[in-house]
């Protein structure tokens, strides 16, 4: 992640004068990222532009759970979690798989910060991907709690 100085020292001045409550253990976590999903399976990009891409929604990941107040640690990654995504685009994509693709370098996001151990089904975190459409507020909801 490539935060400066700068853009740290703001996030935390931000989350000093918050009002909403921090994220803590025990309570689940919504994150709301704005952006526009593409399908990486449909494209014809090269590598560069792939990891561009990748690393963009990654980056919006991290900043999204600093502001949460989201700290390494904070949390045990093997305890089994509910991880929702929910996709709001222009068009609906074709398939789930389509969709699982899109949001790959998020779910990589969350194993890379320390909220997952890993997206492997032996890890037993359950992922449930949804997509509706929202042409004008087009990005990503992510909820994260404890797995009943």
């Amino acid at each position: 992640m490539n935060i400066t100085s700068a853009e740290l020292a703001d996030l935390h001045h931000r989350q000093a004068h918050s009002e909403q409550p921090r994220w803590r253990p025990g309570v689940s976590l919504v994150l709301c990222l704005r952006g526009n999903l593409e399908n990486p399976l449909n494209a014809t990009w090269g590598w560069r532009r792939r990891r561009s891409w990748a690393t963009r929604w990654k980056e919006r990941v991290f900043s999204a759970l600093l502001e949460a107040g989201y700290r390494r640690g904070q949390i045990e990654p093997a305890t089994p979690k509910l991880v929702v995504l929910e996709a709001r685009l222009w068009n609906l994509m074709d398939s789930a798989d389509n969709l699982r693709a899109s949001l790959k370098p998020v779910v990589d996001a969350l194993v890379e910060a320390g909220v997952l151990d890993g997206d492997a089904d032996r890890c037993g975190h359950r992922f449930d991907y949804r997509q509706r459409i929202a042409r004008r507020d087009r990005g990503l909801t992510l909820t994260i709690q404890d797995s009943p």
